[in-house]
Formats: C-alpha cells, structure tokens, sequence
C-alpha cells in the first residue's frame, strides 16, 4: 500500500512539473500585448497626422466624431488653406523631383530589406523616406526631445489654432529650404511642441503611410525595450505600413553624438551596429564630423555603412578611401554657405570642375537648397559588388 502511494505521488509530481512546462513554454509562445495589436491601423492617430498635415477638407465627413467637431472649426480651415499651399509648393520645387530622381538613381535600394541611419536628422522623416521609400527601418536621431502625440480633441478653437499654427510654423524651413534650421528647433521642439513626435507623424501621414503604433523606446547597455522608465537614451517608434503589408519602423533618439557624450555613454553605437550593415544618409550636417571631436560617429558610419549618400556637409572626401569606396557625383559643388566657408574642400571642387563621374541633380538640398546650387555623393563599398 506504501509502495503504490508512493507511485502516486511520483506520478503526481512528474504532471505538475510537465504541466508547469508546458505552460512556461506556452507562455513564451503566446503573443505579447505587442505582437496582438501591432497589425491594427491606428485610425484615431492617422486622422490626427491627416489634421496635422492638412490633409482632411474642411466639413469633410470622418469616422470619429472629436475630428468632426475640429475640421469644422476656423482653425482648421485656415490651417487646411495654410498647408495646401506649402505642400504644393514643396512638391513643385522639389519633392516631386526627388521621388523622380530616386526612382532612377537609388532604386537598387528596393531590390533588399535595409536600414537607413540618418545622423543630424531632426524629425526629417519628409526627406528620408521620399529618398529611401523602402527601407524596412528607419534610425534618426537629434538634440530635440522625442516629446509625445497631443489630444488635440480636447482644445478650445482658440487653443486649437495655437497648435496648428506652431505645426505650420516648425515645418516652414524644411518646406521652404529642405533642412531645419537649428536655432529655430530649439524653439519649435523645446517650447512649441514639446518634441518631434507630431511632425514625424505629420510626414509619415502625407508621405501616405498607415500608422500602427506609437510607442517611447528607451535604448540601454543591453538593448531597445519600449515603455520603459529606466534610466537610458530616449526615444520615440512609429510602427507603421506603406503600400505594401510589411510593417515598418522609425525610432528618433534624442541624444548627442560628439565624442566628449558618446564616451559617457558608449552603449548607444554598440546597440545600434547590431542593426548594421546601414545606407547611411547625411544632409545638412553642419559639417560636425570634419572635426575630431565627432571622430567617433564618422568612424562608426565609414565601418558600418555599405552606402553613405551625403552632401558635402556630411564627411569630407578625404574620409573615403578609394580602395575601399566607389564614389559617384550629383549636382554642382562651389563653394559652402558664409556661415562654413572654412569648410571648403579644394579637391571636391577639382572633381566638380572636372565634370568626371558627375551626374546631374535637378532638385536643390541641404544648406544649397537652390536648384542648380546642390549637391551630392553616393559612396558604395567596392566590397559590396563582391558579395
């Protein structure tokens, strides 16, 4: 009798240890809170970019009835008139000739899933995803703070217009002039708008993007966790879908990237060239990385980018090691703005006056936003055309 209870119990205790397994492995096999609402399109937060952005006709009949009451408004009809104007006008003399230009010279792009790194960006999704529409992810990062989406359905018309205004206000000099200007960001972002979240989504909206999800990131010496209040580089993820089923990313990163910052906080390069090998993109970069105190992230760029398209304010050309990088030219190269005119290269200008290997570029971009005054480079590893 002693023996056959003892049999049970055994028994007994093998089915609790397999069952505690089978649901410790059912747990991790069950889908996070994450991957249950990641497909979901986000209807409420696509209207507001459609808001944002001007998108919406006044009295138009919507779905959600808080957007309703707001496109009736004054407000929004004059902000709707507002951006009409500035988006047409940013398309006729320039956006539309760059989504011309990429479909020729960067096409090879879409053939692969890549990740674009996009160092000095700012909230500059606008550009980024017109020059490179397919990459799987996209990485930005500036001083600005990543801020967060504002209920814009909660505010009285007067309060409303405010926020409108400082929406149309933020986006003039990219609009206008292709890159934002710095002194006017730390007005924009810091005061305004309290971070770049509603002009990341402003783009994503117009640039015809669905929107999933949007979620603060925290980036750590062990990884990316989102919704995290740890101590760590902050940041802020849109998940989100083109044409196509495939879900998307970009995540900005508030932070430094000088030497002096990067070596108080070496996990940020280390995490991130897990995701490597990048198409780095460089435009209006306030020629930071001639300097050694920005060292780091130039070598970082040079050692994990298969392609560094850039204009002359990103790295200079002696960066390039012609054994290692095919370089290929666009546009016109004089001479920089007043403001870096010690930036000069003097052996970029022989390459330009040369005419060798340069390419035409009919839209204007960074700090030569003119048409006919640009210019810019696409370096490939010679390497890649090995693999």
């Amino acid at each position: 009798m002693t023996k056959r209870k003892n049999i049970y119990i055994y028994l007994s205790i093998i089915l609790i240890i397999s069952f505690n397994h089978i649901s410790c492995d059912e747990k991790y096999k069950q889908p996070t809170n994450q991957s249950q609402t990641i497909e979901k399109i986000d209807e409420e937060k696509n209207l507001l970019g459609k808001v944002l952005a001007g998108l919406v006709k006044p009295q138009e009949k919507i779905t959600l009835e808080v957007y309703q009451n707001i496109v009736k408004t004054n407000a929004y009809f004059n902000h709707y008139n507002e951006m009409q104007k500035a988006w047409k006008q940013a398309e006729d003399i320039r956006l539309k000739k760059m989504r011309d230009w990429t479909q020729v010279e960067l096409a090879h792009f879409c053939n692969k899933d890549h990740t674009l790194f996009y160092p000095f960006s700012g909230p500059d999704m606008l550009n980024a995803q017109i020059l490179f529409p397919c990459a799987k992810e996209y990485i930005l990062f500036g001083l600005e703070p990543p801020g967060y989406l504002r209920d814009i359905t909660t505010y009285k018309e007067k309060d409303l217009n405010r926020y409108l205004y400082f929406i149309r206000d933020s986006l003039k000099s990219i609009l206008n002039y292709s890159f934002f200007r710095t002194n006017d960001m730390k007005v924009d972002f810091f005061q305004k708008l309290d971070g770049v979240a509603p002009i990341i989504l402003t783009f994503l909206v117009y640039n015809e993007s669905q929107i999933i999800r949007v979620t603060p990131v925290t980036l750590l010496s062990d990884g990316i966790v989102e919704n995290s209040s740890d101590k760590g580089i902050k940041g802020i993820r849109f998940y989100f879908k083109n044409h196509s089923e495939k879900i998307r990313t970009i995540t900005y990163y508030q932070v430094d990237i000088s030497n002096e910052n990067l070596n108080q906080h070496p996990y940020f390069l280390e995490v991130l060239q897990k995701k490597s090998p990048f198409v780095t993109f460089l435009k209006a970069a306030s020629y930071l990385m001639y300097r050694d105190s920005f060292s780091k992230i130039r070598e970082f760029i040079l050692a994990n980018s298969h392609y560094v398209i850039q204009d002359d304010s990103g790295m200079p050309l002696k960066s390039f090691d012609r054994s290692i990088w095919h370089l290929t030219f666009y546009g016109t190269y004089t001479k920089p703005i007043p403001l870096f005119a010690s930036r000069f290269q003097a052996d970029l200008k022989k390459i330009y006056d040369k005419k060798e290997n340069v390419k035409p570029l009919p839209f204007g971009t960074g700090y030569q936003f003119y048409p006919g005054t640009s210019n810019l480079m696409i370096a490939e590893k010679i390497l890649n055309k090995t693999n």
